[in-house]
C-alpha cells in the first residue's frame, strides 16, 4: 500500500529499497518474485518513476526476439568487448558489464510479462504502455506508475515524500535499518535485513556537478526537471561503501529553442546538411555524430559551451525536408524559425555571412574561411577536418543564411558507488557489505568517460534493479 506520507506502515521489513524509479521498482519486483514478502520502497518525490519517467523507452538489450537476425547486433561477448574497448577498460568492471548484458534479455521478458508492448527499431527495443503512451520524452511514465500500483496490490509498501537520511549497520557490520524523514522533518528508524540503494544521480545538485564535472557542467544546459540531489552518495559513504573519485555524465548534443513546443524544430541542428561551428566560427566536430555523448563532449569544450549549426538556402531546404513529419510540416518549422530569428535569441537569418558572423560573435573572415574550406571538402569528396561521410557533404552555396544555437542536454549522472557483478556494495577492501546493494544510476562500473550504446541507461536501470533484487532475495534466504 501507499502509506501516509512519511509514515512507515511497519517498523520492520526484510528489504528496504531507497528510490522508486525504474531501478527501484524493478528491484522490488525481482525480490518479490524471488520470495521476499516484506518490502518497503522509500521515495523522496510525490510519485514513483524517478528520472526513468522522462525516458522515451529505448532499451539496449541483447539476444532478444527483436534483435535476432538484425544486422550489426553483437553477441554478449562481442558487446562486452566493444564496451571495454570503447572505454579503454577505464572505470569498468568487466564482470558487471557482462552480467548486465546477459540479463538484459530477461528484462525485456519481464516487461512483456507485465503487459507492456515492445517494438523493434533498428536492433533496439522500445517499450510503450499498452494504454497508449507514445514513444518520446516521458513515454515511460505510465509504465512506471502501473508497476508501482501492481507492487502495492501485491503487498509492498511505498512511502512517498519520504527521504532516507541514514543507513544503519549492526555490531556485526550487517545492514540493520534505515532512518527516514518526512516532509515536516520528523525522523524515525525502520528495521530491515537488507537495503538496495536505487536513488538515482545528482543532476539537481550544483555542488556535486561542479565537483565531478568541472570542465563540462554549465547551468545554461537543458536538463530534466527532476530534483535528484544525490543523497544516496552520503548514505552509501556513511555505511562504509567504497566510492569512486570518478563519475560519468550522460549528455546529448543538445537541443535548440525551448523544448516545450512540439512544433519547434528542436533537433534541426543535427539535420542533414548542417555545419557546426563554435563562437569563433570554426568547425569542431563531425556533424553526423548527432546527439551522441562524445559529440556533446566536443560541444562542451567550445567557448561558452555552445555551438551553432549553419545552413545555406539549399541545405536548409534539405534539413527541413529531413525533419518534417507528424509533429510539424516544413512550412510550420520555417514559420517557427522566422519568428525566433526576429527575436534573435536562438536563431538568426542573415543575407550575408558577415551579418551572420556578427550574431555568432565570430570574425567574418574566419567564418568565411571555414565555409570555403568546407565547400572545398564537398567538391573533393573528402572532409579532412573530421572525416565526415562523403555522402553527407552538401556545399553551402549562398544565402539567405541561417545559424541555430546548439545547447547541451544533461540527462543524468552515473556513479560513484562501487559494487561487485551481483550489485553488492563493497567496502574499501572490495569486500561486500552484508545486506547492502545498489542499482541504477548511482552505481559505478558499467560506464566510463562517455555514454555508450543508445538505450543503456534505461537498460541498466531496470536490469541492475532486477539483479540487485534477486541477489538480495538469495542472500536473505
Amino acid at each position: 500500500m501507499i502509506g501516509e506520507r512519511g509514515k512507515a506502515m511497519n517498523k520492520c521489513y526484510d528489504l528496504i529499497i531507497i528510490g522508486g524509479g525504474g531501478s527501484g521498482l524493478s528491484a522490488a519486483w525481482a525480490a518479490m518474485e524471488s520470495g521476499v514478502n516484506s518490502i518497503c520502497i522509500v521515495e523522496a518525490l510525490h510519485t514513483v518513476g524517478g528520472i526513468s519517467r522522462a525516458s522515451g523507452g529505448f532499451f539496449y538489450a541483447l539476444d532478444t526476439q527483436y534483435t535476432r537476425g538484425q544486422p550489426d547486433v553483437p553477441t554478449v561477448g562481442e558487446a562486452v568487448k566493444q564496451t571495454l574497448d570503447f572505454h579503454h577498460y577505464e572505470f569498468l568492471n568487466p564482470q558487471l558489464v557482462r552480467h548486465w548484458m546477459e540479463e538484459s534479455k530477461y528484462t525485456i521478458s519481464f516487461l512483456e510479462s507485465r503487459g507492456f508492448a515492445i517494438k523493434s527499431m533498428g536492433g533496439k527495443q522500445v517499450c510503450s504502455h499498452l494504454l497508449g503512451a507514445a514513444m518520446g520524452t516521458g513515454s515511460m511514465a505510465k509504465l512506471l506508475i502501473a508497476l508501482g500500483k501492481e507492487l502495492t496490490e501485491r503487498g509492498a509498501d511505498i512511502l512517498l515524500d519520504t527521504s532516507a537520511v541514514k543507513v544503519l549497520r549492526d555490531d556485526n557490520g550487517r545492514i540493520s535499518g534505515v532512518v527516514i524523514r518526512d516532509t515536516t522533518g520528523e525522523e524515525e528508524p525502520i528495521t530491515c535485513k537488507a537495503v538496495i540503494l536505487a536513488c538515482g544521480g545528482f543532476m539537481a545538485n550544483k555542488e556535486l556537478l561542479y565537483k565531478y564535472f568541472p570542465d563540462y557542467y554549465t547551468e545554461e544546459a537543458f536538463q530534466f526537471p527532476l530534483k535528484n540531489m544525490g543523497n544516496g552518495i552520503a548514505l552509501a559513504e556513511s555505511a562504509g561503501a567504497k566510492l569512486n573519485r570518478f563519475c560519468s555524465i550522460c549528455v546529448e548534443n543538445g537541443f535548440c529553442f525551448t523544448r516545450t513546443n512540439p512544433k519547434e524544430p528542436g533537433r534541426i541542428h543535427a539535420a542533414t546538411g548542417s555545419v557546426w561551428v563554435n563562437s569563433k566560427g570554426r568547425r569542431y566536430c563531425d556533424e553526423n555524430l548527432w546527439q551522441l555523448n562524445y559529440s556533446s563532449k566536443a560541444l562542451l569544450k567550445q567557448p561558452g559551451k555552445i555551438g551553432y549549426s549553419i545552413y545555406s538556402r539549399e541545405t536548409l531546404e534539405t534539413a527541413l525536408t529531413t525533419i518534417a513529419g507528424p509533429m510539424a510540416s516544413k512550412e510550420e518549422y520555417m514559420d517557427y524559425l522566422i519568428k525566433f530569428s526576429a527575436e534573435g535569441k536562438h536563431c538568426k537569418f542573415a543575407d550575408t555571412l558577415e551579418e551572420l558572423a556578427v550574431w555568432i560573435g565570430a570574425k567574418h573572415e574566419v567564418l568565411r574561411k571555414t565555409i570555403d574550406e568546407y565547400n572545398g571538402f564537398c567538391e573533393a569528396g573528402e572532409d579532412r577536418d573530421t572525416g565526415k561521410d562523403p555522402n553527407t557533404l552538401l556545399p553551402l552555396n549562398g544565402g539567405p543564411w541561417l545559424a541555430v544555437k546548439i545547447y547541451p542536454l544533461f540527462i543524468d549522472t552515473i556513479g560513484p558507488v562501487v559494487t561487485d557483478e551481483d550489485l553488492r556494495i563493497v567496502d574499501d577492501g572490495l569486500d561486500p557489505i552484508p545486506g547492502f546493494y545498489s542499482a541504477g544510476a548511482i552505481t559505478s562500473g558499467w560506464l566510463g568517460h562517455d555514454y555508450f550504446q543508445f538505450g543503456s541507461n534505461l537498460s541498466f536501470a531496470f536490469t541492475s534493479g532486477r539483479i540487485a533484487g534477486m541477489t538480495a532475495a538469495k542472500e536473505l534466504g
